[in-house]
């Protein structure tokens, strides 16, 4: 599968909820507000800590939208980008001219739904990181400077030139996006779970207040935002998995579909963080890659990767053996050797019938 969700996600965000219609994913939006409220500002701070990771290869942005005053805004924020470099990204709506920031930022024109400007610096972050964005207006230039405390790192996303006069306290949000959105095979079932917490914004040093709260009308019974005194904090896809391997305990293979399709076979190999082998364990049981494929039983012997319908036959349970259990045959997953077929089998305490899965939360 070709990874285009960053060049998606660059060119296709105009209006924060005003998405065209492609899969469903989840998503969730944070409002703020200043009172009384400033004509603007000099500079804003934000913090995103990502608590929950939902995998390397997750296509998710965590984002701070930010309006001008007397022009078009833009966003800075984090992303996953699907098993490439994860990203720093700032861009501006209608800037044309602008300057990289510490060594190894790119910036260059977007275009699309929308046309500017932005900056993007590579640097795979980790679950945990405390991550602060300051946003600065000094003269023409507008700039991103991050730092991660935790790992004693700072470092310049980029800079934009801007006929805005201020950091508008109006339009400020934050947001998760799921980019997959653009693609017809997502549903709410293969996309991994996220919980990340954005602090308050601070206008000048002056916190926000939270306005209001929002989900996108997909997965939304999937998907939480919680206020608390220090921000809120956003759970998306809720009572799936991160998306990774589901691994053999006796030989440390991978599931994947024969010959790397996206149907087929259901075999182990090694491991090789192709598409076939990277998997949502949902919360309704099946077992999903990001093409919209399940692992199945058609006969309560072998095993198959196919199109998800959803049936008992496609759907599992993980036991604390860590097996994995067929719900309508009530039989074990049972890996064979590399590229051999999986098939199902009476559960017993055989090590080839135990699996390591992607991260499983509870909310």
């Amino acid at each position: 599968m070709n990874n285009t969700y960053l060049l998606l996600v660059v060119v296709a965000l105009c209006v924060v909820g005003a998405w065209s219609k492609g899969g469903d994913t989840p998503g969730s939006y944070t409002n703020y507000q200043w009172s009384p409220e400033p004509s603007g500002f000099s500079n804003v701070h934000y913090q995103i800590n990502i608590q929950n990771d939902p995998g390397f290869y997750a296509n998710t942005y965590w984002s701070n939208q930010f309006g001008m005053v007397g022009t078009d805004g833009g966003y800075t924020g984090v992303q996953s980008n699907g098993g490439q470099p994860r990203t720093f990204l700032f861009s501006l709506w209608n800037a044309k001219v602008d300057k990289p920031g510490s060594p190894g930022s790119k910036c260059q024109p977007f275009g699309g739904e929308g046309v500017g400007m932005h900056c993007q610096y590579f640097y795979d972050w980790t679950q945990g990181d405390e991550i602060h964005f300051d946003l600065t207006l000094e003269d023409t230039w507008l700039s991103v400077n991050v730092s991660i405390p935790n790992k004693n790192l700072a470092f310049t996303i980029g800079s934009i030139q801007t006929n805005g006069t201020a950091i508008s306290p109006d339009g400020m949000v934050n947001w998760v996006e799921y980019f997959e959105w653009s693609s017809d095979t997502s549903e709410c079932y293969n996309q991994p779970y996220s919980q990340a917490t954005f602090f308050l914004p601070l206008g000048d040093g002056v916190p926000a207040t939270v306005s209001d709260v929002s989900l996108s009308n997909t997965c939304d019974n999937e998907t939480v935002v919680k206020q608390n005194i220090n921000g809120s904090t956003h759970y998306d896809a809720i009572g799936n998995s991160a998306r990774g391997q589901i691994q053999s305990v006796v030989n440390n293979l991978c599931i994947g579909s024969s010959a790397s399709t996206a149907t087929g076979p259901a075999v182990t190999a090694t491991c090789k963080n192709t598409w076939d082998q990277l998997w949502v364990v949902s919360n309704i049981n099946v077992i999903a890659t990001i093409d919209n494929t399940c692992l199945e039983s058609t006969n309560g012997q072998s095993v198959q990767v196919s199109t998800c319908t959803l049936t008992h036959n496609q759907q599992w349970t993980y036991n604390a053996n860590r097996q994995l259990v067929n719900t309508k045959y009530q039989t074990c997953l049972t890996a064979g050797s590399s590229g051999k077929g999986l098939t199902l089998s009476s559960c017993t305490s055989a090590t080839s019938q135990q699996w390591t899965i992607p991260t499983l939360l509870t909310y």
